[in-house]
């Protein structure tokens, strides 16, 4: 009769003298935080910021309290305005009657 041999996962020394956990947190993946000196450009990428006079120009901002206006005026005003106009020209012509849209509460 032939004796079966146990079959054992072949590992290496460390991997045998390591608890599951530093088998699995080894293979994990983690935030590692480097010093900024450490960071550099991409030089084979693709895509690049260039910091020249037409970035410049095209970055400059207009005045605050005339981009609150334009974000009101298309946000909240124009809306509200067409909505009340299609609204008043659906009553006007009997598409929409009084009282249609009240709710019961």
């Amino acid at each position: 009769m032939k004796e079966e041999k146990m079959k054992l996962p072949k590992m290496t020394l460390d991997e045998f003298f390591t608890t599951q956990d530093e088998r699995d947190n080894k293979n994990r993946e983690y935030v590692r935080m480097i010093p900024v000196k450490e960071i550099t450009n991409f030089p084979k990428h693709p895509y690049k910021v260039k910091d020249d006079e037409e970035m410049f120009s095209m970055a400059e901002t207009e005045n605050g309290i005339i981009l609150i206006i334009k974000i009101a005026l298309l946000h909240f005003i124009l809306p509200g305005a067409i909505a009340w106009g299609v609204s008043y020209l659906m009553r006007r012509k009997g598409i929409i009657k009084d009282g249609e849209m009240k709710l019961d509460l």
